[in-house]
């Protein structure tokens, strides 16, 4: 599987994971990784998806 797609994937699954507990330390804590990095992963989709005029 290309790298980039594994990443997709576990943005999806980290951005599927925080709709639904609406919380970053309980998605944390879910998906076993620290509080910043789910911030980094999120910020890395509003980057990635944000379109400006």
């Amino acid at each position: 599987m290309h790298k980039e797609t594994k990443m997709d994937l576990r943005q999806l699954e980290v951005f599927i994971n925080l709709a639904e507990s609406l919380n970053y330390s309980k998605t944390a804590e879910n998906l076993h990784l620290s509080q910043p990095a789910v911030c980094r992963v999120i910020q890395r989709i509003e980057l990635r998806h944000t379109f400006l005029p």
